[in-house]
């Protein structure tokens, strides 16, 4: 639920800053590279506020982009002890994992953490040994990851 806090936020975010000026405006920021100038040579602060809202907006929607884009989760952990010392993880990888498509479980050294992949690429990794297994349901979930059709009752 943390995460999908946070992403909400950043949605927020972005469309607040959207909203906070036209199309116009980032149009004409864009075609003009060069900042404008009073004739005392002072640079407009009106100008410079604009274009750092044009930037902020530009991440948002990039990590928008970047999250509605992907395609693959793999949880990667150890088998051994750490495991062993984390039953939420441990009951969500025997219970939970095979409920979902595009998600696989890696045996390797370390501790638990899910990279989401877009296409071949990594564009996020979380680690997840402090989650439940309620939470690490919520986190793919919220990442678009879907349920099998034989989960849904269909």
């Amino acid at each position: 639920m943390k995460y999908s806090f946070k992403l909400s936020l950043l949605i927020l975010f972005g469309l607040f800053v959207a909203s906070s000026y036209s199309a116009l405006d980032v149009f004409s920021s864009l075609n003009n590279p060069q900042k404008p100038h009073y004739i005392d040579g002072d640079h407009n602060p009106q100008y410079e506020h604009n274009e750092k809202e044009v930037k902020e907006e530009s991440i948002v929607n990039s990590h928008i982009e970047r999250i509605a884009q992907i395609t693959k989760a793999v949880l990667e952990t150890c088998s051994g002890c750490r495991l062993k010392s984390l039953p939420q993880i441990r009951s969500f990888i025997q219970d939970d994992a095979n409920k979902y498509e595009q998600f696989e479980v890696k045996y390797t050294r370390g501790d638990p953490r899910i990279h989401f992949y877009n296409e071949n690429n990594i564009v996020e990794t979380i680690p997840i040994s402090e989650l439940d297994k309620n939470k690490v349901n919520e986190l793919l979930l919220s990442k678009g990851l879907k349920l099998k059709d034989t989960e849904l009752g269909l």
